[in-house]
């Protein structure tokens, strides 16, 4: 989830996650998730703990949605999602 965030939500002093395109996290948020009324703790802590400032946890939170809830493939040992 946190690469699928646009330019202008990481900010420009964000150096280790790579943007991707407006059009693409429209995209994605095309895909099925949930109707949020407020974000999970995880989503606030990844906000905090990565000091991302220009995501709300809402949309961070609908992103997380996304990947969980439509991947494909899942493995326990270690966690992992594609």
């Amino acid at each position: 989830a946190l690469c699928s965030l646009k330019p202008f939500q990481l900010g420009p002093a964000e150096t280790c996650l790579k943007p991707i395109a407006e059009d693409q996290q429209r995209k994605l948020l095309l895909l099925y998730h949930k109707e949020l009324a407020q974000p999970s703790e995880a989503a606030v802590a990844l906000l905090r703990e990565l000091d991302l400032q220009h995501v709300t946890a809402i949309e961070l939170e609908a992103l997380l949605q996304v990947w969980i809830l439509n991947c494909f493939e899942h493995s326990d040992e270690p966690l992992g999602y594609s």
